[in-house]
């Protein structure tokens, strides 16, 4: 929930409901969980959290062109993530590429990112060339 409060802005509304900030929650306790993280952030920012708290529902993946939007922008990233992973499917399902994604939209200087590429496993030419993009 850290990195989740902490990646956007839960006081400012989204300009349409398909681009709103949500947080589901699966049961009851993460559900106080996350009651008791929105009270503490009504006091930190003063105002009114608008990000809103709902069940957990049957969830609909995008077209895939909505996938990994900001690494999919970069075609020179993309041209060596094609070369660790095998199809689009892997590509989409992977937790790393979801976490590069993040770096690379919104938080580029992230640490993270570094343990990230450790992670792809790649030759070290590749890593090092995936690390220069940020």
């Amino acid at each position: 929930m850290d990195l989740f409060w902490s990646s956007h802005d839960p006081t400012r509304q989204g300009f349409s409901r398909q681009y709103m900030s949500a947080l589901f929650y699966h049961d009851e306790a993460q559900k106080e969980l996350a009651l008791q993280a929105i009270e503490m952030l009504k006091e930190e920012y003063g105002r009114p959290i608008v990000t809103e708290l709902l069940p957990a529902e049957p969830f609909y993946i995008a077209e895939d062109y909505h996938q990994k939007y900001y690494l999919q922008a970069r075609s020179d990233v993309m041209a060596i993530l094609e070369q660790v992973f095998p199809d689009f499917e892997a590509f989409n399902d992977s937790t790393l590429a979801a976490r590069l994604n993040g770096y690379f939209g919104r938080y580029p200087n992230v640490p993270g990112i570094y343990e990230a590429v450790e992670q792809l496993d790649l030759p070290d030419d590749l890593a090092q060339e995936l690390l220069r993009r940020f």
